[in-house]
């Protein structure tokens, strides 16, 4: 009876080994968030629907009422220095805060 236990619970084990190797690391999601001068609704607007266009954003939004307007910027794949160059493409000032 033990050692069927044993076998089953190996069995599992192995299973559970197997899904871990499968998953990958791009489904995680990450915050990225930012300093920026975008100071007035109708330009954040414009800026973050660009940022929207890129692959692996989920959502982005602008806080206008912050003294730093924080940009932030859900995504599953996108580096920190992706998100500045487009900003600061569009003319303004854009920089990863850190932890």
């Amino acid at each position: 009876m033990m050692q069927g236990l044993f076998y089953a619970l190996r069995a599992l084990m192995k299973t559970i080994q197997s899904i871990a190797k499968t998953t990958t690391k791009t489904n995680c999601m990450q915050v990225l968030v930012f300093k920026t001068d975008i100071a007035y609704k109708r330009i954040a607007g414009n800026v973050t629907k660009k940022i929207e266009k890129m692959p692996g954003v989920i959502r982005c939004n602008i806080d206008l009422l912050d003294r730093d307007k924080i940009l932030r910027v859900e995504t599953t794949s996108l580096m920190p220095s992706q998100v500045e160059q487009l900003v600061q493409a569009q003319g303004y000032f854009c920089r990863e805060l850190e932890d």
